[in-house]
């Protein structure tokens, strides 16, 4: 069996690279960039540096990810039973590792954006 290696000065830049590009592609939930840290054989004390540096430049906030992954979701979802939607988006959400109270508040926001655009019309 291989030996995992000790933590090398060069983890940490090569980690926060690694979920840089992650979020370049698209918002992650902290849960996310753990999670694909770790399956990069990343250590956990590294991950945990990593995570906070983010949240510390706003990079990581919980709720304007989850906006941005429910924008998307909705996007791809168009033409979808309302329902059936709703359903897919918060179980989508679960599996991203946001709570059910992160999910709540996001579906206020997007109701109250929802609302100012439609009395804006």
């Amino acid at each position: 069996m291989k030996k995992k290696p000790e933590n090398t000065p060069e983890d940490r830049p090569k980690a926060l690279k690694y979920a840089q590009l992650l979020l370049k592609y698209r918002a992650r939930s902290e849960k996310e960039i753990s999670q694909r840290l770790k399956e990069k054989g990343f250590d956990t004390q590294v991950i945990q540096e990593i995570v906070k540096g983010l949240k510390a430049k706003h990079l990581l906030e919980k709720e304007r990810s989850a906006l941005e992954i429910v924008k998307e979701k909705l996007a791809e979802l168009q033409g979808i039973d309302r329902q059936k939607a709703k359903r897919r988006v918060y179980n989508y959400l679960l599996r991203r590792g946001f709570s059910e109270e992160e999910i709540s508040e996001v579906k206020e926001n997007l109701c109250l954006c929802h609302c100012e655009r439609s009395e804006a019309i």
